[in-house]
């Protein structure tokens, strides 16, 4: 067994230090690129620069999307935003939820439980719409806002997406 051992020393290591090379290969892609090994939910972007957003030009839509890749079925069960002058609504495979607004917020839009489910391979689609004149005329600066969806997945409960921005006049 020894002599075996020594005849393939190289053979050994060399196959070592590939394993290893393919273990941070796919270390470094799920890190980046949002690929999970167990397959979870993934997204294709939740953060947005919106830049400049001009009083002027009214309502600034967002569009965002996110993808199940996992092996199960989520359901999606609260959906609301962070200030009342955003709304948010979703849709998978053309079944729209209605808008929701700010959690907490007496007036306007509240949050909605649009009770719909994601099955693997399908994506939900989020429509924001923010208006930067809802605080008035002097609310200019920079802005963050969130859109949240809570689910039941245990590696997931809650999805956020983002937009930042600076409202001017």
């Amino acid at each position: 067994m020894q002599d075996i051992l020594k005849k393939h020393k190289f053979s050994i290591i060399a196959i070592f230090l590939t394993f290893s090379v393919l273990v941070m290969i796919f270390a470094f892609l799920k890190n980046n690129f949002g690929i999970r090994a167990n397959g979870s939910l993934s997204d294709n972007q939740t953060l947005q620069d919106l830049g400049e957003i001009p009083m002027s030009e009214g309502i600034k839509k967002v569009t965002y999307s996110y993808t199940n890749y996992s092996e199960e079925t989520f359901q999606l069960n609260n959906l609301y935003t962070t200030c009342m002058c955003t709304k948010a609504k979703i849709s998978i495979n053309g079944t729209q939820s209605s808008f929701a607004g700010m959690k907490g917020h007496s007036a306007g839009l509240k949050p909605i439980n649009p009770n719909m489910t994601l099955k693997p391979g399908e994506t939900v689609t989020v429509f924001a719409e923010f208006d930067p004149n809802a605080h008035g005329p002097e609310a200019t600066g920079p802005i963050t806002r969130s859109i949240l969806l809570d689910t039941n997945s245990n590696e997931l409960p809650q999805i956020e997406f983002k937009f930042s921005g600076v409202v001017t006049k």
